[in-house]
């Protein structure tokens, strides 16, 4: 299976998670000193399936394919999986943001499969 590439498309992501992003990417940059930056909103399902055999995800119903995506990948830049996302710290931060978009949910806080750099909608169905 060829590997799709990683879209970073701002324009197929869904406008309040670009809103929360913003927000919260400034408040990591001031707290932290550093940059974090949306690694992946929209996928392919070439790609979903892709990601669900590597065991990244659990799922082939995504909210990275809805277009635009209800879903994104918020990272540390330079690109790293396992920096600041992991700390105690980051994930408080977060989850005190949260507060404010009552509409988001953190792949952080689920209990079956921790999702650290993952964030999107609520809504299960198209708006």
């Amino acid at each position: 299976m060829k590997e799709h590439p990683i879209n970073r498309d701002l324009e197929l992501i869904d406008g309040r998670l670009i809103q929360y992003y913003e927000s919260l990417s400034k408040i990591l940059k001031d707290k932290f000193q550093k940059d974090f930056r949306i690694f992946e909103g929209h996928r392919t399902a070439e790609r979903q399936e892709i990601l669900l055999k590597k065991g990244f995800s659990k799922t082939k119903n995504s909210k990275h394919l809805f277009k635009p995506s209800r879903a994104i990948d918020i990272i540390e830049f330079p690109w790293t999986w396992k920096g600041f996302i992991l700390s105690d710290d980051y994930k408080k931060t977060v989850n005190e943001h949260l507060k404010n978009f009552p509409h988001i949910q953190w792949g952080g806080n689920w209990k079956n499969f921790l999702d650290l750099p993952h964030h999107e909608t609520k809504e299960t169905k198209n708006p």
